[in-house]
Parts: structure tokens; C-alpha cells; sequence
């Protein structure tokens, strides 16, 4: 079964990563939803299309994926992701609670896109499938 995974770690790593980043970028967009607002309006609407448009490229990965490498491939790397982001989230969530949280937001929201990217020309990289 392994042998029909036709990714590299390196893209579960990206793909991971990604997913903790969107995580916490979502965590910003819902704050704004429940009032948070910063000084400058402009901000606020580029974090919530960024924050819609990051679940549809969540969406798009996975469809590329699975068109590229297969449908196992596809759902390895969304599991593993998701799994993965998953432990992370759990373990970093209690240490912040209390805190101030947007040093998260505004990481996750800078780091999501340059992963995002890197994940998509990773796997866009590798060679055909025989």
C-alpha cells in the first residue's frame, strides 16, 4: 500500500506546515467575525479573502493531488496533514490560551502562502508516474 504514495516527505512536511499556518490565519479571520478589529480597514478585508481563499487552495491541493499521483497519495497527504497540524495545534493551543494570541494569527497568515506555494511546486516537480 505504502508503494502506491507517490510523494516525497519533503511535501508532507510543506503540506503540514501549511496546514498548522492556515490553522492559526483561520483563528484570525474568526476573531475578526466575533469583533476584533485592528486600525486599518484595509488589513481586515485582505485577512478575511486571504483567510476563504486559503481553504479553497486546501481544496485545490487535494484535487491536484489526486489528479497527479492518485487518490492514495491525495488522502495520505491530507490525513497525514491534518493529523499531523492536528498534534501540533493541541499542543501549542493550552500554551497560548491567555495569551496573546496574534503573534499566531499574523505568523500563520505570513507563513501560509509561501508554503502554500512550495507545496504546490513540490509536487507539480515530481516525475510522472509509470
Amino acid at each position: 500500500m505504502l508503494e502506491k504514495i507517490h510523494l516525497t516527505p519533503t511535501i508532507f512536511v510543506l503540506y503540514t506546515l501549511c496546514q498548522y499556518a492556515a490553522f492559526w490565519h483561520h483563528r484570525w479571520a474568526a476573531a475578526r467575525k466575533n469583533g476584533v478589529q485592528g486600525a486599518w480597514p484595509i488589513a481586515g478585508l485582505v485577512i478575511d479573502i486571504s483567510g476563504f481563499l486559503s481553504v479553497l487552495f486546501g481544496w485545490a491541493v487535494f484535487a491536484f493531488v489526486w489528479w497527479q499521483r492518485g487518490f492514495i497519495s491525495a488522502a495520505a497527504l491530507g490525513l497525514v496533514g491534518l493529523g499531523v497540524s492536528f498534534i501540533m495545534i493541541m499542543a501549542t493551543a493550552p500554551i497560548m490560551r491567555g495569551r496573546n494570541e496574534a503573534v499566531l494569527w499574523i505568523s500563520g497568515a505570513l507563513a501560509f502562502w509561501p508554503l502554500a506555494i512550495g507545496v504546490f511546486v513540490s509536487v507539480r516537480a515530481l516525475p510522472p508516474v509509470s
